[in-house]
């Protein structure tokens, strides 16, 4: 660091995690001591000049929601430890929580299998979104066996892209295979498809 930026200081945690998932990088000027770091977050004292010292704790907290019940309890832990309700405190980073299920990038899948046939026996057979949906699931349902069985009988290991892919190109083709018998349906299901 301190042949690329002159002047400048950093600490990561390296130590806790290997991908090193949190960097702070600090001038000289500043005052930094490293209270404490784990997998998901460093908390520093910072001394900035003409400033009252302060705790930050940088946070990235894992994308899991078990996972990140180790983190509150760590921040729990570092309030009573460090009397954080005595000094300035702040909290910053990616804390991967949602407020509502709109802002997720992914919709929440569902997980009762009961559920997911429910939902498909509820769509009309003739429908383009019944016809679609059912596609897609057996699509994913014959590409998740085949490579499942790849990896256990001839141990090849196909990435989740490349079976997405395989899904995507399976399906679209399918779909184009129906012009012959029915150019309005295959169009309309096609639209859906890629809408």
């Amino acid at each position: 660091m301190s042949k690329v930026c002159r002047g400048w200081n950093f600490t990561s945690n390296h130590s806790e995690d290997a991908d090193g998932r949190i960097i702070l990088i600090w001038k000289d000027t500043v005052a930094v001591r490293v209270l404490q770091q784990s997998r998901q977050s460093v908390t520093c004292e910072v001394k900035l000049p003409g400033s009252p010292q302060f705790v930050f704790t940088a946070i990235y907290a894992e994308n899991e929601r078990a996972d990140r019940n180790d983190l509150w309890v760590e921040l729990l832990s570092l309030y009573q430890t460090y009397s954080l309700d005595t000094v300035p405190w702040i909290l910053g980073g990616d804390f991967n929580q949602i407020i509502h299920p709109a802002e997720h990038s992914l919709p929440e899948p569902e997980r009762s299998w009961d559920r997911v046939l429910g939902q498909l026996q509820a769509q009309s057979r003739y429908s383009l979104t019944g016809t679609l949906l059912r596609l897609c699931w057996q699509a994913c349902i014959y590409w998740t066996w085949t490579e499942r069985n790849g990896r256990l009988h001839r141990l090849t290991f196909r990435t989740p892209e490349s079976v997405s892919r395989t899904l995507v190109r399976q399906i679209t083709d399918r779909i184009s295979s129906l012009r012959d018998s029915n150019p309005a349906v295959a169009s309309s299901i096609m639209q859906q498809w890629l809408a």
